[in-house]
């Protein structure tokens, strides 16, 4: 082979390598959409199932759960448990939601 010859072959290597890191990138990136699509159906699909009531039941007997059976006033578990759902709950408030969409 001369040298010519060889140029070219490296050319094609390179070309080869070249285009199987942009395949790879591509893949990535339909990957994450393809993540991304599936998370907003899922949401979609569930504010559906709520917005029409059909997951009261869940919602009540998971409700009913953490309550004591014979007082439903009175939570089950120790106070740190009370204090952690609580503060969980705080997460969906409107200024904690606001201040997470304004950073």
């Amino acid at each position: 082979m001369n040298r010519k010859e060889l140029l070219q072959a490296r050319d094609w290597r390179g070309l080869a390598r070249l285009a199987s890191g942009a395949a790879r990138r591509e893949l990535a990136a339909v990957c994450a959409l393809l993540v991304a699509s599936v998370g907003v159906w899922a949401f979609l699909d569930i504010a559906d199932e709520v917005s029409e009531g059909e997951t009261r039941a869940i919602d009540q007997s998971l409700l009913l759960l953490l309550r004591m059976t014979d007082d439903p006033t009175k939570s089950v578990g120790p106070l740190w448990l009370r204090t952690a759902l609580m503060d969980i709950t705080a997460l969906g408030s409107v200024t904690v939601l606001t201040l997470v969409v304004l950073i």
